[in-house]
């Protein structure tokens, strides 16, 4: 499986508060983007937490270049997923975002004022870390 939902699929989950994906081997991104009604915008109304977790060959939680609005979002937690590169390829709005955890244990939250270059920060260290010089 290399994607969990489409992007149809996710926009008529508009209860969803929290998402948590763990120990699949094979997902590449979460949401694909497969937007053909030329929808330029994803609204997640309620959607307050996102736990991905041992997830070793995730990219990215969405390929589309729409814009995520994430109004409740406040935390994403990302234990385990080396390849993780970027959330989205588009715009990213997150109001209310705490930051992204990078273990379930951990309590300290990270954020650079946008998840993207939060992630992509946290990706270059996880590779100085598991790939020195």
């Amino acid at each position: 499986m290399d994607y969990l939902f489409t992007f149809a699929t996710l926009k008529s989950l508009v209860k969803l508060e929290t998402l948590s994906i763990k120990k699949c081997e094979s997902i590449k991104e979460i949401v694909k983007d497969e937007n053909e009604d030329g929808c330029d915008k994803m609204v997640f109304g309620r959607l307050r937490s996102i736990k991905l977790n041992c997830l070793p060959r995730l990219v990215r939680f969405y390929s589309g270049n729409a814009t995520l609005h994430c109004s409740y979002l406040k935390k994403v937690i990302l234990a385990k997923c080396p390849k993780m590169e970027t959330f989205s390829e588009g715009v990213i709005k997150v109001s209310m975002f705490l930051g992204i955890k990078t273990s379930k244990d951990s309590s300290d939250l990270t954020f650079h004022g946008d998840l993207n270059a939060t992630i992509r920060q946290l990706f270059h260290n996880q590779v100085g870390i598991h790939h020195p010089n």
